[in-house]
């Protein structure tokens, strides 16, 4: 058993042992249990299953992406609708910027870099302050390695 499992079979023990009981019935219906994906949410209800001793109505039970949209009435992006923005994006900055056509990423060549930098937006919460001193962060780091000096990613009128 992984480590994953035993937390979440801990969690369903505790879960299991709480909550109002009336009339020989415990009423968990409004527990709310959020978890990272699917599969997590599969294995907690079975230990949760397993570890009730009376006739339960049982939690609400979602991943974090499920719970995020219907409290904050927005939905997620789809990966490829956004990546096709970004790319779009990513053309407009460079003809903007002036730079070689030639050299231009194809859409082809801009999806594993494009991917990555969806995934590093998905992965945190950034307020704009963060992200842009993550951008100048990365300016120095480069410019320290290679020797000239790069320009901010982002520039402010």
């Amino acid at each position: 058993m992984t480590k994953d499992n035993r937390f979440l079979r801990r969690v369903a023990r505790y879960i299991a042992t709480t909550g109002e009981t009336n009339g020989g019935i415990r009423d968990m219906s409004r527990t709310w249990m959020i978890f990272p994906n699917k599969r997590s949410i599969i294995f907690a209800r079975t230990y949760l299953k397993d570890a009730l001793t009376c006739p339960t109505v049982m939690p609400k039970m979602m991943t974090l992406t499920a719970f995020m949209e219907k409290t904050s009435g927005l939905t997620e992006v789809m990966s490829i609708e956004a990546l096709f923005k970004l790319y779009d994006s990513y053309r407009y900055v460079f003809r903007q910027a002036g730079g070689n056509p030639d050299k231009m990423l194809g859409f082809d060549a801009f999806t594993h870099p494009g991917k990555m930098i969806l995934n590093d937006f998905s992965d945190r919460t950034s307020s704009p302050k963060a992200i842009q001193g993550n951008q100048e962060q990365l300016s120095h780091t480069r410019a320290k390695t290679s020797g000239t000096k790069h320009p901010g990613l982002l520039s402010r009128k």
